[in-house]
């Protein structure tokens, strides 16, 4: 059972072997788990005696027919020493150097009645029999090792000195105990009478790019246990080792090869146990340098032509593991690094002198720079370079001088690319639940969240915080749209309604929030900073009429805008050649003061009151809220937070969009007349009445033009159903 225990995760394939070899498992040490292990031990010694295998390799092809034959029940003579060999002899004929990827390729072709002879009991066994057979392979390699000492000592990699064809080939410095995620190995040329004198070792001049890859792969992603079988296999629940591969042929002036392969892994690895498995289980003596420890180092060495290399492989081999994409020539570029950029202008400028090379600094120059030193104003950047600057850094700051503003926005972009690319590929939703994930710096002192308490328990008589964090998450995950309303906070002064939502700023990033333009603004520019990449809408003090009445933004640009659809910017045409076209499909949020926000302006009729208040969805600020000296800081945690607790609370509560109707006379005085005098239509009461008892209303007499035109159900009344409102309170 040492095998089938190995399998099952209980002792690594080291103990499975020293197991076979002392003809003892652990845990079974009684004498009839001995005599289950007797068997095999001698299965497997008869066999080599009986075929005359004489290469370690060609033992593990015996030993796998032994194995598969002794615990797959396959059928067979039991006076046969080898009694599987008919059954296994596909797999087994013309290998004389079977490595995994021909193992694997022969077993898929082993007929499925044969496969199943020699598994025995797949119900039992349920392994994908490529799988099954390759580890078999490597188990019975390493045993066999131990089993035959006269064998293993005649064929012993001790035969071949390691060290001592790597100091004669002169492979560059090696450090035994370099723990890298990138290597790049060489497996040079071995002379013909080592070969003759270490019959073990292969020739690489026989390889195809193919073999060499499948080799060093097998020999990182299935390590041979060490002789003295300590350390544990490495596990594969992390996913695959290696992640890229690279393969190129080189040849020597004398017309013979040798091999580089470049190798990306997923984590830190050592390399002592990889070039012991090329060693024993390939025969490929390998060298790992540590001079290349960048991606992109190892496949410029081998990809690019150099004094010393005029010719590279053309027919290069690349490979990746299933997930990871490998485009080596993007790959083979280095990544820029201000401070590596710096270092290196720095040092050329110091050999300036003895080259007779001049001295250079450009614009990437200056980006560098400004991210090191951290110069971030015109002031910092000329104070420091006729400090400390160079005659070229002087003459280049100098000379655009004018420029060096721009210079310095052009320099903070360039540094932050990186992470703003990263954040443009996250939806605006995504963005908000990892900034909820994220513990707030301030914990349980947090102004913010202290005053969104405050904020909810002062309005909810008006409205509750899970109505507005679902009106918040609905126009940022879809947009404004005729189902999907701008949310708008109005109300007085001192009711917090700023604050609470003026954290989308922290959220998303200031100079990604589109704020509310000047009310002069009315050239027929005031939109165009809305064409530049924002994320957010939000406009504080926004008075629909009053900015339409200005020109600032006409009434069609708005009812579009805020329905979905696409409407027109108007460009500057000296350097535009017309206007833009654009469809804001992202979220916005609008407050305002309350008073005389409806009361009509200059070329504004009621209906076209209706079509704007279609568009916003009113949230009113009743209350009040205590004022604190300095305000409230921004906090996009908090923020966050309340709007994906309060959305969930939402959905867990069934909350529909309509009320349930109730009886209009046991909420509101005078309402039930009134609603009966206006002939308002049965589907829409419901909505009236709640938004009315919304405002604190006792009496119908109570609200005037303005509150009325203010609901987001009036809208969608028919425009004899307003007049006869209106009439019947004498408005």
């Amino acid at each position: 059972m040492c095998f089938w225990t190995y399998y099952k995760g209980r002792i690594n394939r080291a103990q499975a072997c020293s197991s076979l070899l002392q003809g003892v498992l652990p845990g079974h040490e009684s004498s009839k788990g001995i005599a289950r292990i007797a068997p095999l031990r001698a299965g497997i010694c008869s066999s080599v005696r009986h075929t005359g295998y004489e290469s370690v390799t060609g033992v593990a092809w015996v030993a796998c027919a032994v194995v598969l034959r002794r615990f797959g029940n396959a059928k067979g003579s039991h006076g046969s020493p080898f009694a599987t060999q008919d059954c296994f002899s596909s797999c087994t004929s013309g290998h004389e150097h079977a490595t995994e990827g021909s193992l694997v390729s022969a077993s898929r072709s082993v007929p499925a009645s044969t496969q199943g002879a020699l598994l025995g009991a797949p119900r039992r066994y349920a392994y994908d029999t490529p799988s099954l057979y390759k580890d078999i392979y490597h188990t019975s390699h390493d045993i066999t090792l131990q089993l035959t000492p006269a064998m293993a000592a005649a064929h012993a990699p001790a035969a071949f000195d390691l060290g001592a064809w790597e100091a004669q080939l002169d492979l560059g410095p090696q450090k035994d105990d370099s723990r890298l995620e990138v290597y790049l190995v060489t497996l040079a040329r071995v002379l013909a009478s080592t070969l003759a004198a270490a019959p073990h070792l292969r020739d690489v001049t026989t390889l195809s790019r193919e073999e060499v890859r499948a080799a060093v792969w097998d020999a990182l992603e299935n390590p041979a246990a060490s002789a003295s079988g300590a350390g544990r296999p490495r596990s594969t629940d992390a996913g695959p080792l290696v992640l890229k591969m690279l393969v190129v042929m080189e040849k020597h002036a004398d017309g013979s090869i040798h091999f580089h392969v470049a190798v990306k892994l997923s984590s830190q690895q050592r390399f002592l146990a990889a070039k012991r498995t090329l060693l024993s289980r390939h025969g490929l003596a390998s060298h790992w340098p540590s001079t290349h420890t960048q991606w992109w180092s190892a496949l410029r060495y081998c990809m690019y032509t150099s004094d010393k290399k005029p010719v590279v492989d053309a027919d290069r081999l690349c490979w990746s593991a299933p997930g990871s994409e490998f485009d080596p020539f993007e790959d083979a570029q280095e990544r820029f690094i201000a401070k590596a950029w710096n270092q290196r202008r720095e040092k050329k400028a110091a050999e300036a002198p003895a080259t007779k090379q001049k001295e250079t600094f450009g614009k990437l120059d200056f980006n560098a720079l400004v991210e090191l030193k951290n110069l971030k104003t015109k002031k910092r950047v000329l104070e420091y370079v006729q400090d400390h600057g160079t005659a070229a850094m002087q003459a280049f700051c100098a000379k655009h001088q004018r420029r060096i503003q721009e210079y310095l926005e052009d320099a903070r972009e360039w540094s932050q690319a990186r992470a703003a690319a990263q954040f443009e590929k996250k939806s605006d939703w995504q963005v908000l639940l990892e900034a909820a994930d994220t513990a707030c710096p301030q914990g349980t002192a947090c102004l913010y969240a202290e005053a969104a308490r405050s904020f909810f328990a002062a309005h909810q008589a008006s409205f509750s915080a899970v109505r507005l964090a679902a009106s918040l998450r609905a126009i940022i995950m879809k947009g404004p749209s005729k189902d999907v309303r701008v949310p708008f906070l109005v109300g007085a002064t001192n009711t917090g309604k700023s604050t609470i939502v003026e954290s989308f700023d922290a959220l998303f990033g200031e100079e990604n929030v589109f704020h509310l333009p000047a009310e002069t603004d009315n050239k027929g520019g005031a939109l165009r900073e809305w064409l530049q990449d924002k994320r957010f809408v939000f406009w504080d003090e926004f008075e629909p009429l009053l900015f339409i009445s200005k020109g600032v933004m006409p009434k069609s640009q708005f009812l579009k805008a805020f329905n979905g659809q696409v409407f027109t910017i108007q460009m500057n045409q000296r350097t535009n050649d017309g206007n833009k076209t654009f469809k804001w499909t992202r979220g916005a949020v609008f407050t305002a003061k309350s008073k005389e926000l409806w009361s009509l302006r200059d070329g504004i009729t009621l209906e076209d009151v209706s079509h704007i208040q279609s568009r916003v969805e009113l949230f009113h600020c009743s209350g009040q809220i205590k004022k604190r000296p300095g305000g409230i800081p921004q906090c996009r945690h908090c923020l966050a937070t309340w709007i994906r607790d309060f959305a969930a609370q939402h959905d867990a509560n069934g909350i529909v969009a309509a009320p349930i109707a109730q009886e209009p006379s046991a909420q509101i005085a005078g309402l039930e007349a009134l609603l009966e005098t206006a002939r308002v239509s049965k589907e829409l009461q419901a909505e009236l009445v709640a938004e009315i008892a919304d405002l604190g209303t006792i009496h119908v007499r109570e609200l005037a033009r303005e509150d009325w035109q203010s609901l987001n159900v009036w809208s969608r009344l028919r425009e004899m159903e307003r007049r006869r409102i209106l009439n019947a309170c004498d408005l």
